[in-house]
């Protein structure tokens, strides 16, 4: 896949840009008449140099915000862009396709199609679904991708700076992948199977998150119950339920005399309504209480063991247990959609549960009402003083144990999950000596590729490492170290390292065969470079284009002392490479706007 054409339309600001097979540079230089004491590097920023490698990210599919491409999107605030499409035309596999953006509705006005026919209206989704199709999948390789890794596999190939950035780390390519996800990429970049990797670095996510949500569940229960120790919280639970055993064998235990069995059975009937209202409340004020908790930390675990709670209020009553039944499987689906809710979900829920205890707390003082006045008939007959202390008694130890049981099972339940977890990484990193054994072919292949690019820009005999992958102890994981050496200490050999490494993965594509881009694009890589490394640079793809190969270098670079007293040098570099000149008086725009 290579460009062939960036353009606006309606056409403006520059002709249509023609990239050629080879090097392509946006060159910043001084006008003519610039007196030496205003030539400084300085006065080259702003002109439009990384704008232009901005307008090929912005037709490829990036977002387009004050925070991605924000020069891009600073001129269009401004209206100096506004109402135009960017126009990129590219081809790939002999196919010549097109893409047209609009910087307004830029995310679902995008026109692409092949370059002879009709174009397709798509969203910013759909085309970045598109475009990884043609660009990244590969058929062949059997191990994991994903489209929705597009951005972050683009950002390999298309590197844009902001100002004062520099690319002096090869492996951490985008801020979008954290460091612990960026293997099963270079993998994939490298045509090398990444499901174990993928799979590590899967199990110890789950374990992170596992380990987080133990300890924010213990913390919330420590909050909940005012003790400090978990261990002393399971062992006044225990106590609590023998408390409560013991409660309920005297209620069972106590008969009332027959001539009051119709007030009794009355009493009870109230009473067990009052007491699942009670406990709806419960459940529905636990509910709030976790929705509160989920608006300032990480998520409550989901409410798992349903059997063991139903348990408990069957051997209260077992019509209990059978009106609540439906409830408690009714929170736990509550509880599982709070992975997935947004806080606008969690306030209109919190209102709807407050809404509901509202109406039950009305129905129990109704009820409390009519109770009393049972109560108070078989009061005057001496007949129900202990069963009543008994009911209050078992709601009181209720109330209490709640406090507990939930949070402790989901918390044993996080355990045993982390057990089993940890039980997988063990079993993965087992393996990982084999896997090594199994890929270390690709490694060396790529290695002679990248050793023999680093022989070209970096002359001489440098004790440099190439490209190793080895079974790190930490997390039981992956590591990868690149062109590591004491001559990569510096600034401007790290970004060497960049040079290399991106240089080699392509020239690796291209042998192998493999789907992916044909292009690199590397904004100001050569800032602090010396020009032994640019001509060596030159030299280096002047012989690849000789070998034919079919590939693109799009770079952007300021005038420099690179060429100093090689003015033959300069003017063919100028007439083979330069396809779009920058200066502070012929600005990309016509206008600063940064």
């Amino acid at each position: 896949m290579i460009l062939k054409k960036l353009y606006f339309k309606p056409k403006k600001f520059f002709d249509v840009i023609e990239f050629k097979p080879g090097l392509n540079v946006i060159y910043a230089h001084f006008d003519d008449d610039t007196p030496d004491v205003k030539r400084s590097s300085d006065s080259l920023h702003a002109i439009g140099k990384s704008t232009f490698l901005d307008l090929i990210l912005f037709a490829l599919g990036s977002d387009f915000n004050e925070k991605s491409l924000s020069r891009l999107y600073n001129a269009y605030q401004k209206r100096i862009i506004s109402g135009l499409y960017v126009v990129l035309e590219f081809s790939h596999n002999n196919i010549n396709y097109i893409i047209q953006r609009p910087f307004y509705n830029d995310r679902s006005n995008i026109l692409f199609g092949f370059t002879k026919g009709s174009l397709k209206k798509m969203t910013l989704y759909q085309i970045r679904k598109e475009l990884f199709n043609i660009f990244f999948f590969k058929e062949e390789y059997k191990n994991y991708f994903d489209h929705n890794w597009y951005q972050r596999l683009l950002s390999f190939y298309v590197k844009v700076k902001k100002r004062d950035e520099l690319f002096n780390d090869p492996l951490r390519f985008s801020k979008n992948i954290k460091e612990a996800d960026i293997i099963p990429f270079h993998f994939f970049l490298l045509n090398i199977a990444n499901s174990l990797p993928l799979q590590i670095k899967e199990v110890n996510q789950s374990l992170s998150d596992l380990n987080s949500l133990i300890n924010v569940n213990e913390k919330y229960l420590k909050t909940k119950s005012g003790i400090r120790n978990i261990n002393e919280i399971i062992i006044q639970r225990d106590k609590l339920l023998k408390k409560l055993n013991a409660a309920k064998k005297r209620l069972l235990d106590f008969e009332l005399i027959e001539d009051y069995k119709s007030y009794e059975l009355e009493a009870d009937e109230i009473t067990k309504h009052i007491k699942e209202l009670w406990f709806l409340n419960s459940l529905d004020n636990k509910r709030i209480s976790e929705l509160n908790q989920l608006s300032n930390e990480a998520s409550i675990a989901a409410f798992n063991d349903r059997d063991y709670v139903i348990k408990i209020y069957e051997q209260v009553n077992s019509l209990l247990a059978e009106n609540v039944e439906k409830e408690i499987s009714a929170a736990i689906k509550f509880r599982q959609s709070l992975f997935s809710s947004r806080k606008v979900f969690i306030q209109k829920e919190i209102k709807n549960l407050n809404g509901k205890i509202l109406k039950r707390e009305e129905a129990i003082k109704k009820l409390s009402d009519k109770r009393k006045s049972i109560f108070d008939t078989l009061t005057k007959l001496d007949a129900l003083g202990d069963i009543k202390e008994a009911f209050k008694k078992i709601e009181s130890l209720q109330a209490e144990i709640s406090v507990y049981d939930s949070d402790l099972s989901a918390i044993n339940n996080f355990k045993k999950g982390l057990s089993k977890e940890h039980e997988k990484a063990d079993k993965l990193h087992q393996s990982i000596p084999k896997y090594l054994s199994e890929v270390q072919p690709q490694i060396d292949s790529f290695n002679n590729t990248l050793n023999e690019v680093k022989k070209r820009i970096i002359p001489g005999s440098h004790n440099i490492s190439l490209l190793d992958i080895t079974n790190s102890t930490v997390n039981n994981s992956l590591s990868l170290s690149l062109l590591e050496g004491s001559i990569m200490d510096s600034t401007g050999i790290n970004q060497c390292r960049t040079l290399i490494y991106d240089i080699s993965i392509l020239l690796n594509n291209l042998d192998s065969n493999a789907n992916s881009p044909s292009f690199l694009i590397h904004d100001g890589i050569f800032e602090g470079l010396n020009d032994t490394h640019f001509s060596a640079f030159l030299k280096l793809w002047e012989d690849l284009l000789e070998n034919k190969q079919q590939f693109q270098y799009i770079l952007t670079l300021n005038d420099h002392n690179f060429f100093n007293d090689k003015h033959e040098l300069k003017k063919k570099f100028f007439n083979d490479y330069v396809i779009k000149e920058l200066t502070p008086n012929k600005l990309l725009f016509g206008e600063k706007f940064e």
